[in-house]
């Protein structure tokens, strides 16, 4: 008989978490196992997006998340921040009693918890002996009442799953919990692509310099500490181009995102007014969330994940995979996966000198990169396998 895990995703929207997911689901074994996920925020896309890949998928709303714990936080001298830990707080019990009725509903075998704002489902699961695991993805933000409150509760359950050293360090040390990292799937992102081909369905010359940034609008993935660089680095290599898959906006698709769209202040109009400013439309590519990135970084130099705060930097180990060389913030989560002058080049964050002398040294340097994607598909080989991750 089939064990049943059920898997709440806290994701309101397609991007690394749904992809890690995805990956997760699809190395177990379909005779013994039977995947069940349940949307914290659903949205249509998600939903479709597991369903396509044949799992059964609940969209299960009302509950209230920490979101202010993800990578960026939400620090409480912005008035939102209160706003918002007030309703996490008025909710609390509401969130709970919602995580009760999901397991009564699906009845599992085990729960998986598949982020860190997933905290209340976490107290009530521990406090009422329902197995589960929680996968933490994240570092915490800072090292406030919040993150204490929410380390308080990691410490009631040794079933926890940290992505990095890095992440159980800040969060508990070493007191509880294991290393799983996450994983890539070989098949999607397949070494030995034809470049010249790949650059042929993008509409790219075969002599480009090709950059692939995947870190979207993001302030904490670093996009403008990118295009600060981009603009040092265009005078040198009048051939660039920089590809930013998940960049461009779409339209809302609600009438909630279109109102704060409007009210709110937005960075990605800052971005773009930085674009024009710094003259970089000739260089940069913005698009929407699209699925070919293999197509896009089998056409690529080199990646960059810029990021302003530590994170785990699923780019990299995908880029790795396929034999690219990465160059990356020299912060905690990403320093694990680039190594220094081996798999790729760490840099000092928020130095747009550091980042552009790194990346004109690989794109000007075609045997250095070449030498450290082949170290990096050797490393993605060894320690970002399906198969010895399921394992763990």
């Amino acid at each position: 008989m089939r064990k049943k895990i059920l898997y709440i995703q806290h994701a309101g929207g397609l991007g690394g978490s749904a992809n890690s997911l995805l990956y997760t689901m699809q190395a177990l074994d379909p005779g013994k196992y039977e995947p069940v996920v349940a949307l914290a925020r659903p949205v249509q896309d998600l939903e479709d997006f597991y369903n396509n890949a044949g799992f059964e998928t609940i969209p299960w709303d009302g509950m209230t998340l920490w979101d202010h714990s993800t990578v960026a936080g939400k620090p409480l001298c912005n008035p939102l921040s209160w706003i918002h830990c007030w309703q996490v707080w008025r909710h609390w019990e509401k969130t709970q009693r919602r995580t009760l009725e999901l397991v009564d509903y699906v009845k599992p075998d085990i729960v998986h918890l598949n982020s860190m704002p997933l905290s209340p489902c976490a107290d009530i699961l521990n406090r009422e002996g329902i197995p589960f695991v929680w996968h933490v993805r994240e570092p915490p933000p800072d090292q406030g009442i919040r993150t204490r409150m929410i380390r308080r509760i990691m410490l009631r359950n040794k079933w926890i799953i940290f992505i990095s050293e890095y992440d159980r360090k800040m969060w508990v040390e070493d007191k509880v919990g294991f290393i799983v990292k996450n994983f890539v799937d070989f098949n999607t992102f397949r070494s030995g692509q034809d470049k010249v081909a790949a650059r042929e369905k993008l509409s790219l010359e075969t002599d480009d310099k090709v950059i692939l940034y995947l870190g979207g609008v993001s302030k904490t993935k670093g996009m403008k500490f990118l295009l600060d660089a981009l603009k040092l680095l265009r005078r040198k290599i009048p051939d660039l181009i920089c590809l930013m898959p998940g960049a461009q906006i779409g339209p809302p698709s609600s009438w909630k995102s279109w109102l704060a769209r409007k009210i709110l202040p937005l960075w990605n109009l800052k971005m773009m007014r930085l674009i024009r400013l710094y003259e970089l439309e000739p260089v940069t590519r913005l698009m929407p969330y699209v699925n070919n990135i293999p197509d896009m970084m089998a056409a690529s130099d080199v990646l960059v994940f810029p990021a302003s705060q530590p994170h785990f930097a699923r780019p990299v180990i995908e880029a790795a995979a396929m034999g690219k060389a990465s160059v990356g913030s020299d912060l905690g989560g990403i320093n694990e996966l680039i190594e220094h002058e081996v798999t790729g080049l760490l840099v000092k964050p928020d130095v747009p000198e550091a980042l552009a002398s790194a990346l004109e040294k690989l794109l000007l340097d075609s045997e250095k990169a070449e030498l450290l994607g082949n170290n990096a598909y050797l490393k993605a080989r060894k320690e970002f396998e399906i198969k010895s991750q399921i394992k763990k």
